[in-house]
């Protein structure tokens, strides 16, 4: 391996470190600074949900596409994850499997089982990020589980929504709960709708 490639790798990892520092910091910045501004309200209510769990940069590149025209067929609203997300996906899953098999100096880090599964596994992210698809109508929501499985909740059984702190919506229905992508063409009116969901089973 030559001396040039050394240097780009080396700046490649300072570079990867620098971005998962910010990201960390930025996180618990955030989760304090709303601590403190709010004491007495959960992160998780939905008054104050949105698209806030990522840092600054990533979260410009999981919106990207985030406002355009969602789609509906039938009376039906389908959500499908942001250009953005897509974006993200596909190139952090090809970079590592870049330092997994087009590199040399991480072969080492992992066993070829090792390198197997972590393949894997972003395959499967990769392909599940592709794939995903939820629908939801006047009736009630319809999503993927993380085994592919389509799952659907009535709205009659809504109990509530809340945001996990990372990535996804948690919806808490009466039969079970739903994780749900944050990342998604028409995911602030769907948040709307969740909203007046549960005004309203309130004041019922």
């Amino acid at each position: 391996m030559g001396f040039l490639t050394w240097i780009v790798l080396f700046g490649m990892s300072v570079g990867a470190l620098a971005i998962l520092t910010v990201i960390v910091v930025t996180h618990i910045r955030r989760r304090i600074s709303c601590n403190r501004s709010y004491p007495d309200i959960k992160l998780t209510e939905t008054g104050r949900m949105g698209i806030v769990n990522l840092d600054p940069v990533t979260s410009r590149i999981a919106n990207i596409g985030m406002d355009r025209p969602v789609h509906m067929t039938l009376g039906t609203v389908v959500m499908r994850p942001t250009q953005g997300l897509r974006i993200i996906s596909l190139g952090s899953g090809g970079f590592i499997l870049f330092c997994l098999w087009g590199c040399t100096i991480f072969q080492p880090m992992l066993s070829g089982l090792g390198a197997i599964m972590m393949t894997a596994i972003i395959f499967y992210t990769v392909m599940y990020i592709s794939a995903y698809e939820a629908r939801y109508d006047d009736q009630g929501i319809t999503a993927p589980n993380w085994l592919f499985q389509q799952k659907h909740y009535a709205w009659e059984d809504f109990i509530t929504i809340r945001d996990n702190g990372h990535y996804l919506y948690v919806l808490k229905f009466a039969d079970g709960k739903m994780s749900l992508q944050k990342h998604l063409v028409g995911i602030h009116t769907f948040l709307t709708f969740m909203s007046d969901l549960e005004d309203m089973n309130v004041r019922t």
